[in-house]
This record gives C-alpha cells, sequence and structure tokens, in this order.
C-alpha cells in the first residue's frame, strides 16, 4: 500500500459551450488536463492502467451546472489548491474547477447523494404564465404516476417519472419567461431527467425548455 497516496475530492463547473460536452468526453478532457499539469495521479493496475478518477452523476447533456463532483487519488501529497490552478489552466472554457480539498481515507471517496436540484427556465405561451404554470404543476404533483417514453440502448421503455419527482416549484415568473426548482431523487435505476418533466407539464399547457442548471446535490 502507498502511504503517501492522498485522495483529491473537487468541485467544478460546467458552463457555456461545454455544456455540449458528453459525460465521456467530459472524462478524457480531464484526464488531458492532469497529464498536461503533471499531477501524480494514480494509476489502476492492469493491462490497461487508468487514471484512478471517479466522478458524480452524469449531467444531462446540454444542461449546465455549478456543483459537479469528482475524486482523484495522488501517488504523492500535494497542495489541493495548487492543483486546482494548474488544472484550470489546462482546462477548456466552461470547465472550472472551484473547490479542491484532500479527503481522509476513512471518508467516501464523493458524498452520498440522494438527489439534484435544478433550476429549469420556460418559455409559457398563456394569457397568465404564473396561473397556468401553478395549475399544471400542481396537476403533474398530483398524480400518483406519470409516464414517459425514452429510448434506452435503443430500446423504447416507459418510465414513471413521477415517482422521481420530490418537489417541484415557481421560483419567479418575469412576463413569459418562468424558472422552475426541481428536486429529482436518484433512488431507483430510472432517474427521471428535468426535460421530461417539462415534456409532461407541456401536454396540459403551452410550455418550451430553454435552459437547465442543476444548482448543487443533497
Amino acid at each position: 500500500m502507498n502511504t503517501h497516496a492522498q485522495r483529491v475530492a473537487l468541485t467544478y463547473t460546467k458552463t457555456g459551450a461545454a455544456r455540449w460536452l458528453s459525460h465521456l468526453d467530459l472524462i478524457r478532457t480531464l484526464e488531458m488536463a492532469i497529464r498536461r499539469a503533471k499531477a501524480p495521479i494514480a494509476y489502476s493496475q492492469g493491462f490497461n492502467p487508468r487514471p484512478r478518477l471517479s466522478f458524480g452523476p452524469p449531467l444531462p447533456l446540454g444542461a449546465t451546472s455549478s456543483a459537479e463532483l469528482a475524486a482523484l487519488k495522488l501517488d504523492s501529497p500535494a497542495d489541493p489548491r495548487q492543483l486546482l490552478d494548474c488544472l484550470n489552466a489546462q482546462l477548456p472554457a466552461g470547465i472550472q474547477i472551484t473547490d479542491a480539498r484532500v479527503v481522509p481515507e476513512s471518508d467516501p471517496t464523493l458524498p452520498a447523494i440522494r438527489g439534484s436540484s435544478y433550476l429549469v427556465r420556460v418559455l409559457c405561451r398563456a394569457a397568465d404564465p404564473a396561473h397556468a404554470l401553478q395549475k399544471a404543476l400542481g396537476d403533474f404533483l398530483a398524480h400518483n404516476e406519470v409516464i414517459a417514453e425514452r429510448i434506452d440502448k435503443r430500446v423504447m421503455k416507459r418510465v414513471d417519472i413521477r415517482a422521481g419527482v420530490e418537489s417541484l416549484e415557481i421560483v419567479e415568473v418575469n412576463e413569459n419567461i418562468a424558472v422552475l426548482r426541481m428536486r429529482i431523487s436518484h433512488a431507483g435505476r430510472q432517474i427521471t431527467r428535468p426535460s421530461e418533466v417539462v415534456q409532461a407539464i407541456s401536454r396540459s399547457m403551452a410550455i418550451e425548455m430553454l435552459s437547465i442548471h442543476r444548482e448543487f446535490f443533497y
């Protein structure tokens, strides 16, 4: 066992054009930044060694975030602040590490995550957007089950998205633009997508999703 090994937890943003990076591309981007920064990253054993990296739940493609999580294992100790600066110097615009801290070996590599909180901007085509939205959200929450269809590994599946929504509320309405806050549970095999919730709401009113932002995990 390497007694000099160190684990570092990272919090990072994903904004701007970087929101179109897939989770796999994001992993490759961070791996490349680590190599270019010459960080003393530890590697897995075996025929095809990989950097010892772990990530929080993937972000929906096209969504932004201010609270993404990752953790890496180092072969030798490094100053977290210096590591943060070195990695940020190698990362593309839109991906920025905002916090780096050493994680004791006795702690989980990443914190236990129960769910995600999202801010979703929508365009409402209604005479009274606030009233129409309040009714549509109330109708959604009143159902015990709301079914959405999604393609998973080229197979069409029916998913109960209502079970994954812990809370749904209006944050603000400015003319016909509204911001919704959704708390989405990570329990279960099929995690509800914010876009599916908006699509379900659109069945009862004219609404269009403009953006999704993950504000924090809980």
